[in-house]
């Protein structure tokens, strides 16, 4: 086997060497029919074992940093990886922290443009802010820290029921001819950081349109305004921003369900979509609705329940409620005067002159808007000719602003602030009787709603499953981690009777009833809580102030849920 001095250039490894004679190079190549040569160290051949000389193992090394790049043999370049390496560790840490100062910061801007849009909230007592009716309180409205979760337990699931956002009225007066209604135009509220926006695009209404619809502006009776949109766009940020702390919020993670109305499924759309900020992974949240909006179990349905319809009409004609009209019988006298709901030629006369409900809903939908009070027709047709004189309009408006305290346009002849405050009183009375103050709420509650309440106990029970699992849960069925259902006031009013609540008025615009469902991480037994705007609720059924799965479910399916829905909506609840 012959062998021949090379020399080895820095292209070593790839095996180029340049052979030149007379070079002694220490590194000797053996030459062999394979594509691959060895490598031996001089003093050492065949078996040989000889000392291996120093200086060749040093060349070697060398050689072996030529491999590298020069400027990643660099200090510099070595301490910049070793930075890399640190950063890419703490990247979780860092994002985790990112994420809770903009949900902080998130909580903060609502918690200003809550106070902003609504300063009468701010001025009442703390006990009465969950009742103002214009706007709902939530956990993280006012107070930014006021949502505080049970020490020692973990979060199973969150349903939340809610009233739709802000609208225009349901009951349209004779002579709407002092005001003007948008539908299409959200306030500002969301910050611009904020990744989802809201856009709400209505056309013109059609030319020949029902005569009881306004005049002017482009909403129909009953349609969400886009304050409507807003206030639930809020409440679904604030609460994704509190709930995911605790469980995974993101769409395989959302049931939910709305009635078949435009108002509702509109407020759910927008709650969901701020629910959503959040949410990391995209996706889809189906909304559902009933087939058959009139047997929808969202709210109360007299009309395929006999049973129920006869105990509403019962609570109307019945004795309380004829001495609430009598105590307020110079306000319903005044208004049905003034604003000429007796006329023969109103289709719906009958109605405004038995309840206090429809002056309500007109009248408030007005007060939450800045709107003038409702005038007698002389009056409010002289403020509009007034208005058109000066070149005054604007959206959302009315021609009679002064009219709301009784001034210029028209006097007495327009609805002051004490009749609207009484009629407040009033009308919130017959709310809460409806539902709750008399002896027929076991049957109200039951007929009414009672197959919501068996649905949630459903999903309650699901949840407790030894399969359940909060973090990967799928909504398709009953493993959802949040369930949210958009209803009506009387979808709020009918639970939280059921729930034997008192105390409260009737249920505000964008109102959000929670029922939280938690484990104790000692005893591992599951417990309910409920929150109302806001404020934790106390059940008085329930020894303690969180009440236990058990005791809870129990009490419920006992009193409220039906055991055969069809045969007492025939035949009335067993003990009624």
């Amino acid at each position: 086997m012959e062998l021949t001095s090379l020399k080895v250039h820095r292209r070593a490894k790839r095996g180029d060497v340049d052979a030149e004679a007379g070079d002694t190079s220490p590194l000797m190549v053996q030459e062999s029919d394979s594509d691959n040569a060895s490598l031996r160290a001089p003093g050492t051949g065949g078996t040989g074992q000889q000392n291996v000389d120093p200086e060749w193992l040093r060349r070697l090394e060398d050689n072996g940093e030529r491999e590298l790049p020069r400027f990643m043999r660099s200090g510099w370049f070595k301490s910049l990886f070793i930075l890399v390496i640190v950063l890419v560790a703490l990247s979780p840490i860092i994002f985790k922290v990112r994420r809770e100062s903009a949900e902080l910061e998130r909580r903060r801007y609502h918690n200003d443009s809550f106070k902003e849009k609504n300063p009468n909230v701010s001025s009442l007592p703390a006990d009465e802010q969950w009742n103002y009716y214009c706007h709902a309180s939530f956990p993280g409205a006012l107070d930014t820290l006021n949502y505080t979760a049970p020490g020692e337990a973990t979060l199973i699931s969150v349903q939340v029921i809610t009233r739709h956002g802000d609208r225009a009225p349901c009951n349209v007066l004779p002579h709407e001819v002092n005001i003007t209604w948008y539908c299409d135009d959200p306030d500002p509220y969301d910050p611009a950081f904020t990744p989802v926006k809201i856009s709400h695009i209505r056309d013109e209404p059609p030319a020949l349109r029902p005569s009881n619809l306004w005049q002017q502006g482009n909403c129909a009776a009953c349609d969400l305004t886009g304050r409507g949109l807003v206030q639930h766009y809020m409440l679904g940020e604030a609460l994704g921003a509190i709930y995911s702390q605790f469980v995974a919020i993101n769409p395989n993670t959302v049931y939910a369900r709305s009635t078949d109305e435009a108002r509702t499924r509109q407020s759910a759309e927008a709650f969901i979509r701020g629910l959503l900020t959040v949410a990391v992974e995209a996706g889809t949240v189906q909304l559902r609705t009933g087939v058959i909006n009139r047997a929808d179990m969202l709210r109360p349905q007299p009309t395929m329940c006999p049973a129920l319809a006869d105990a509403f009409d019962a609570i109307q004609q019945s004795e309380p409620w004829g001495q609430n009209l009598e105590e307020h019988g110079g306000l319903m006298t005044s208004l049905t005067a003034m604003l000429e709901t007796t006329d023969p030629g109103f289709p719906s006369g009958g109605e405004w002159n038995t309840s206090f409900d429809h002056f309500f809903d007109n009248i408030q939908s007005r007060h939450c808007h800045g709107l003038a009070m409702p005038c007698a027709l002389h009056a409010a047709s002289a403020a509009v000719s007034a208005s058109e004189r000066n070149g005054t309009s604007d959206g959302n408006s009315s021609t009679a602003e002064s009219s709301s305290s009784g001034g210029a346009a028209g006097g007495d002849e327009c609805v002051t602030e004490e009749q609207h405050l009484e009629l407040y009183e009033a009308a919130s009375w017959e709310f809460r009787y409806r539902f709750g103050g008399t002896h027929l709420r076991h049957v109200v509650a039951r007929l009414g709603s009672g197959a919501l309440v068996g649905q949630l106990l459903e999903n309650m029970q699901a949840a407790t499953s030894s399969t359940f699992d909060a973090k990967v849960a799928s909504p398709a069925g009953k493993d959802g981690v949040f369930f949210l259902y958009s209803g009506h006031d009387d979808t709020i009013g009918g639970l939280l009777s059921a729930l034997q609540v008192a105390g409260w008025n009737w249920p505000p615009y964008a109102s959000n009833l929670i029922w939280e469902l938690w484990r104790d991480d000692s005893s591992s037994q599951p417990f309910v809580r409920v929150i109302y705007n806001g404020k934790v609720l106390e059940l008085p059924f329930c020894s303690q102030a969180t009440c236990p799965l058990q005791e809870f479910r129990s009490w419920l399916l006992a009193h409220v849920v039906p055991s055969d829905m069809l045969a007492e909506c025939q035949q009335g609840p067993q003990g009624a």
